[in-house]
């Protein structure tokens, strides 16, 4: 790490003791301990809008679109769980890192959606 001498004072108002970036061989500062992220995002809700036809999954942290795969998601009618309609080829919009996924809804999985009635609410 390099760190700029005005980046942060101490309580008795003194900057930090700068690194600079070309002193890595002599002074910069390495880890004590670094943790590799291994918590799995988690789904914090989601959103159909059947005008457009898209749906937007947020999640608790940045997502990688490009490795959305729709045959993996399923709407169901009810809290029950029971799946009525799996996606067959619809698409994330965006390949740009992000917390959320907007997915553009194939024509076939629309109607599959719109033929089970499950998206005549803004939000199901």
């Amino acid at each position: 790490i390099s760190i700029d001498s005005t980046a942060v004072k101490d309580t008795s108002g003194n900057y930090v003791q700068e690194i600079q970036s070309n002193d890595v061989a002599d002074t910069a500062r390495f880890p004590l301990l670094f943790t590799y992220d291994t918590t799995g995002p988690a789904l914090q809700y989601w959103t159909m809008d059947m005008n457009t036809p898209k749906f937007t999954l947020v999640f608790d942290q940045i997502v990688q679109p490009q490795s959305f795969d729709s045959s993996k998601i399923t709407f169901s009618a009810d809290v029950s769980g029971t799946p009525i309609v799996r996606l067959t080829a619809s698409a994330p919009n965006s390949t740009q890192l992000s917390r959320l996924i907007v997915v553009n809804i194939h024509p076939d999985d629309s109607n599959n959606i719109k033929a089970a009635y499950l998206g005549d609410s803004a939000n199901n």
